[in-house]
């Protein structure tokens, strides 16, 4: 069995300490919100992110073709994994889910393009829907935390 080739250099990306706590943490402040329908969330990352390969998606419902067959990341190409990165998401190995960098180059140029990361996307392919409301946003961004916190980035990778 070959080597996995690397994404993201070990100490990089939501799995180095740091950048993990603030994931957790920030989890943690959206817990107090509504106790309930967060431990669901959180038992639908967890089991996607580890037990389960996420179901089809509302997205592939609607728009794509079924049947589909999941194919795990050690059968795709690195480099295809890489250029994913580098054209969706330049920061993915250094970043815990924001890339606040690039939100406040966004605002400050007040520009209305997105500034979602790798797994702001997965949040909301595997989870929402894909039309632009505040309130798929906040989803989306209480999803995030939570992937970034339990899942590498190998995984948030293959599921996008």
């Amino acid at each position: 069995m070959s080597e996995r080739p690397v994404i993201c250099r070990a100490g990089t990306g939501s799995g180095s300490g740091a950048r993990r706590r603030a994931a957790v943490a920030a989890a943690d402040g959206v817990l107090e919100a509504d106790e309930e329908d967060v431990a669901v969330a959180l038992a639908l990352v967890v089991l996607f992110g580890w037990v389960l390969n996420p179901p089809t998606t509302w997205t592939i419902l609607t728009e794509g073709e079924l049947p589909r067959r999941w194919t795990p990341a050690a059968d795709i190409a690195p480099v295809m994994l890489r250029s994913v990165v580098a054209a969706e998401d330049a920061n993915f190995c250094v970043h815990w889910g924001f890339d606040m960098a690039e939100i406040r180059r966004v605002i400050g140029r007040g520009e209305s393009r997105g500034a979602s990361t790798l797994t702001q996307q997965t949040a909301k392919n595997v989870y929402l829907w894909q039309g632009r409301s505040w309130t798929r946003k906040a989803l989306e961004t209480a999803f995030t935390p939570m992937i970034e916190a339990l899942w590498t980035k190998r995984r948030i990778l293959e599921v996008y």
